[in-house]
């Protein structure tokens, strides 16, 4: 990790309102083929990582896995396929072509993961942090400029990205679902990039920072310029000891990962990358397992990991048996492939593959290469032993027998003889096996017996061979009535994961497509069309990048949940960092304006709080409530200052002074009341009106206040002395809002007439 210390901190980097009352005396996959990953849950779900799909219960199972549906795919991207989040973290041409997971390319200028706060933000060009030689927006998360996403999967995306504080690339990975992520994709996440940060190793991916960015879980790794192993496999077989020596680094890697106590178990071509030195770099820690302790995510039952490169034990789900001898198994998979151009086992779905993993030995890497020798192959298959104990005893003698090969020292693993192949598939076809000796046992009977007892045996045999006929076509019969059923009830699954495979992918190209004409509406500054087309995409399709969208489309749209009751007025503190609201439940909340949590409730009214505002230094809040009384509050601790008692009637309105000194207060008794904001002391009782005082608002020098109210007029008062020199008529309704000009020379009025007068 180049003398790195992998940073494994989790750092994180109002509606139903109601007016005043009039005064009642007033006026929105790929097929299946061995070289996915899958994760099935005991909730008789699978999941193909790779392509996102998941399958519903009631497919053929095997032990509680479902098979992944054959036929799910993802939309098609406009231009090409991005690779399996899995398969790189690269963004070299080679992974371009791949088609494991087609969807829909990222445009220079698109959105990516985010959520409905400003998790990421765009610079435009003259701005800071805008490219004003391409005329693009430069795109943030955190920290780090986002410059080309490189991978994409069911739970994850990739990002090729520049860390600006230590100016490096770097690969930054998020959970692709964002806010909607259930507890379990969060804590496998930090499991995959916690047990890689505990790793510091030259073949593995070194991991630099975990953490959280305004709710989006990440954490960034070494970026490898280079293709994964995937690509050479796809290309045909590799020379022998370029693929041995390959194999070697691999297996140093994962030695040095098990005497930390942490299992792959998700070893694969596509999860080893080549540096531009020729090091064979070990990623994706997604699946990995630290022997020393329980996640809890994995319970017996569930198949966990690629089907052509997993071990017995773990296609059965014996996931208490999965230890270090599955990464072996995996180990000389990967080797397989790279000697033969293909894994071990390969069906037409991902059930067949399972079966033989489970049943069948592999085909001699030799018949499939020719130009092998036996030491090598004999290494191989030593590693694809069905039985673990039979496999290296530790990845440490993998190594040393790699070393042997590549040394043309003889190797101490010795080839399989036909009589124990022949043997191991006794144990495995017992029933077969039987019915063989048997028939050996009947001709020696026959052989010794004689003149003697010829005619005895000879129909002995005759009826042996009659009931022996009569079990087989009893047995044909069986076979192919249950072949029928199994081909009828195929049929039928295949159709009908057809039919939900279709179904999601036209609801999935759908939502996809009105996500990007939002994008192109917006371009073209229709904002309500942009908007209209963005809710149009179904729940279950809105991920991070919907969110990000909403985020531009729609600015802070941030909801603030916590009161029980109506909420009848909020107030900015001057800074623009804090919130206060008042509500029906009797309560005022205060909440962090930039995230939205709530900072504080603030209780001791016994009705209606019906308006807050914040003090002009914002230490304070001043709030006026149904039960006759303004409140002050400490805005910091959310502690009562002072309760101001004197209205008879309900507070309407309060207002602190431009210098904070001073309160003013309008009610439904009909008088504005001055107080001494630090004191709580009332200094002035402002009569005048006749109606209940909706509203008031000093002056920005602080020497006059205005007040509106239910008799129709705007009083103006000198609030020094509590005197009254203006009366302003000309409302035939009530007044329900007053506001001086900055230059407290102009007074806009709102009153029930629907109309807005200036004074």
């Amino acid at each position: 990790m180049s003398g790195e210390t992998p940073e494994t901190s989790r750092d994180s980097s109002l509606n139903d309102s109601t007016g005043p009352k009039p005064n009642p005396d007033g006026p929105a996959a790929e097929s299946s083929t061995p070289d996915q990953t899958l994760e099935s849950g005991t909730d008789g779900t699978a999941h193909n990582i790779a392509a996102g799909a998941t399958v519903p219960p009631g497919a053929d199972s095997l032990g509680e896995f479902t098979q992944l549906s054959d036929e799910a795919t993802l939309p098609p991207r406009a231009t090409g396929p991005t690779p399996a989040v899995e398969s790189t973290f690269s963004d070299t041409p080679a992974h371009a072509d791949q088609d494991d997971d087609a969807t829909l390319p990222p445009r220079a200028d698109a959105d990516v993961p985010g959520r409905d706060v400003d998790t990421i933000v765009s610079a435009a060009p003259g701005e800071p942090g805008g490219d004003d030689t391409t005329g693009m927006h430069v795109q943030y998360f955190g920290e780090y400029e986002l410059l080309q996403e490189i991978a994409r999967g069911g739970m994850g995306v990739v990002y090729k990205a520049r860390q600006s504080r230590l100016n490096r690339t770097v690969a930054l990975k998020m959970i692709l679902s964002g806010q909607l992520a259930s507890q379990d994709d969060v804590q496998r996440f930090y499991i995959e990039a916690e047990a890689a940060a505990s790793l510091e190793h030259p073949g593995i991916v070194p991991i630099y920072e975990i953490g959280e960015h305004e709710g989006q879980h990440f954490f960034s790794m070494g970026f490898i310029d280079g293709a994964g192993l995937d690509v050479q496999v796809k290309d045909g077989p590799m020379p022998p000891r370029e693929a041995a020596a390959i194999t070697q680094q691999v297996c140093e890697a994962i030695a040095y990962a098990h005497s930390q106590n942490v299992i792959h178990r998700d070893l694969k071509p596509a999860n080893v990358l080549i540096d531009g030195t020729g090091q064979a770099k070990v990623t994706d820690f997604g699946l990995a397992k630290k022997t020393d302790a329980d996640s809890g995510l994995t319970g017996t039952g569930q198949i966990l990991g690629t089907p052509g490169y997993m071990p017995p034990e773990q296609a059965s789900g014996e996931t208490d048996t999965i230890g270090p001898a599955a990464d072996i198994y995996s180990l000389g998979a990967i080797l397989y492939a790279l000697l033969t151009g293909r894994p071990p086992f390969q069906s037409a779905n991902v059930m067949d593959t399972l079966v033989a993993v489970l049943e069948q030995e592999p085909v001699s890497p030799r018949q499939l290469n020719p130009a092998l020798d036996q030491d090598l192959e004999t290494i191989c298959l030593k590693c694809l032993e069905k039985d673990a104990g039979r496999r290296y005893a530790t990845t440490d003698e993998l190594v040393a027998e790699l070393g042997r090969y590549l040394n043309g020292e003889p190797i101490h693993a010795r080839p399989i003889g036909k009589l124990e192949r022949g043997w191991r598939w006794c144990k495995r076809k017992p029933a077969l096996a039987g019915l063989g000796g048997l028939a050996v046992l009947l001709l020696l009977t026959l052989g010794i017996g004689g003149p003697l007892v010829a005619l005895q045996q000879s129909a002995l045999r005759t009826e042996a061979v009659t009931a022996q006929n009569d079990a087989e076509r009893q047995r044909q019969k069986a076979a192919r009535e249950r072949q029928v059923a199994v081909s009828a009830e195929k049929k039928s699954e295949v159709e009908r994961r057809k039919a939900v495979a279709s179904r999601e992918q036209t609801e999935a190209t759908l939502a996809r497509s009105n996500y990007f004409l939002a994008q192109a509406r917006w371009d073209n500054n229709r904002v309500a069309d942009a908007r209209e087309l963005l809710q149009r995409v179904p729940q279950r399709h809105r991920n991070i990048e919907w969110y990000l969208a909403r985020w531009q489309f729609q600015g802070s749209d941030v909801a603030l949940y916590g009161h029980t009751g109506s909420v009848l007025s909020v107030s900015f503190s001057p800074d623009g960092t804090r919130i206060a609201s008042g509500s029906r439940d009797n309560t005022i909340r205060l909440w962090d304006a930039l995230t939205g949590e709530e900072l504080h409730t603030l209780k001791g009214h016994t009705d209606e709080v019906l308006s807050v505002s914040f003090s002009p230094d914002g230490t304070r809040i001043a709030s006026g409530s149904d039960d006759n009384t303004i409140r002050s509050w400490d805005a910091s601790t959310g502690e009562e200052l002072h309760t101001l008692k004197g209205h008879t009637h309900d507070v309407l309105s309060v207002s602190f002074s431009p210098d904070g000194t001073r309160i003013a207060s309008g009610s439904w008794d009909n008088t504005i009341r001055m107080w001494d904001a630090s004191t709580g002391e009332e200094l002035h009782t402002l009569k005048g009106h006749t109606g209940s005082v909706f509203s008031v608002s000093f002056s920005p020098d602080g020497t006059r206040i205005a007040s509106g109210s239910d008799d129709n007029t705007i009083r103006l008062w000198d609030a020094s002395t509590g005197e009254e020199p203006h009366n302003l008529k000309g409302h035939t309704y009530g007044v329900s809002s007053v506001s001086f000009s900055p230059d407290g020379n102009r007074i806009a009025s709102g009153s029930y007439e629907q109309t807005v007068k200036m004074w």
